[in-house]
């Protein structure tokens, strides 16, 4: 009997191996380091007496975040920056996500700068909204969300590269949510004088000083539950396959959606407004158990929104509010 046991056992250890490594999906590492033609990032700066304040500055070799004078006049400046991530499927479960910024050696602006008290530390930030490289300036800057904000330390010489800056969870709010995605915004967590961080652009002529975003990503297949079946039923005849909720509703900033399932499917969420827009989508792969997926709410107009879930088995309905 002890051996029949521990054959069964062995048996349910290899089956539920082979099954998480089928759903697991094959791993796929893309490298994105685009140059002056390929790149998309723009400099920001606020200077209104210097006139920078409606001036673009897309094609500066510098990506910086600082705050400094310039004739005795308030002049700060933040950075904005955009890979493609179109190549990497949506629904794609990002495993790694690092982002390496370099030094600028050519700036006029010299090296980083960081003042003791305030510091030169800087946020990596998603934008959520849309702009162009061309015609962009501080005063019609996009949008951005300090959901899962990355935090990129204190210099600590003048001339340090940042390689690798973990920004996992930035990137799959980005592949999660593309309507509301356009890049990364680099600024100053203390916007006072005196702090420089000072970095290249897609525009620099050294190709090894680009940023550069490596993700490695995963694309789940989706597999039969080995619980699917109890007692001889169908788990979805005990109750309902799948069940949503939202929190906080109303909500007026983040609004995460809570999926519990009983077996993997697919899924396709929407959002639309009561004039029928729609305004939110995503697509991917719902795992048995709970899921939660996030979205930035605060640039939508108040109101009520209707969320409909589908899966491939059936369709959810429910109401959101935003205020």
């Amino acid at each position: 009997m002890k051996q029949n046991n521990t054959n069964f056992l062995l048996a349910v250890c290899l089956l539920t191996g082979l099954i998480s490594f089928l759903s697991a999906g094959a791993q796929t590492t893309v490298t994105i380091q685009p140059n002056a033609v390929t790149g998309k990032d723009a400099q920001l700066a606020s200077c209104v007496a210097c006139g920078y304040s409606v001036r673009n500055f897309g094609t500066k070799q510098d990506f910086s975040a600082f705050s400094w004078t310039n004739g005795g006049h308030s002049s700060d400046s933040r950075s904005i920056l955009e890979f493609d991530l179109s190549q990497i499927p949506f629904g794609a479960t990002i495993l790694t996500a690092k982002l390496s910024l370099y030094y600028n050696p050519n700036s006029a602006e010299g090296g980083h700068v960081s003042f003791p008290i305030s510091t030169n530390a800087c946020y990596l930030q998603r934008v959520t909204s849309a702009w162009n490289e061309s015609t962009v300036t501080w005063n019609t800057q996009p949008t951005t969300t300090t959901l899962h904000q990355v935090t990129i330390p204190a210099s600590t010489s003048s001339t340090q590269n940042y390689p690798n800056i973990n920004v996992r969870q930035l990137v799959q709010d980005m592949v999660n949510n593309p309507g509301s995605s356009f890049g990364f915004m680099l600024r100053l967590k203390h916007e006072t004088c005196y702090n420089k961080m000072i970095l290249t652009s897609t525009d620099h002529p050294n190709a090894a000083l680009r940023p550069k975003l490596v993700v490695t990503y995963s694309v789940p297949q989706p597999m039969p539950d080995p619980s699917f079946r109890l007692n001889g039923q169908d788990e979805n005849q005990v109750g309902p396959s799948v069940t949503i909720g939202v929190f906080p509703n109303p909500a007026n900033s983040v609004l995460t959606l809570n999926i519990n399932t009983h077996r993997p499917s697919m899924a396709e969420i929407s959002i639309y407004s009561l004039s029928d827009r729609e305004i939110f989508t995503w697509k991917g792969i719902l795992h048995t158990g709970p899921n939660e997926i996030k979205t930035e709410v605060s640039n939508w107009p108040r109101g009520i929104y209707m969320c409909i879930l589908r899966t491939d088995e059936e369709v959810r309905t429910m109401k959101i509010m935003i205020e």
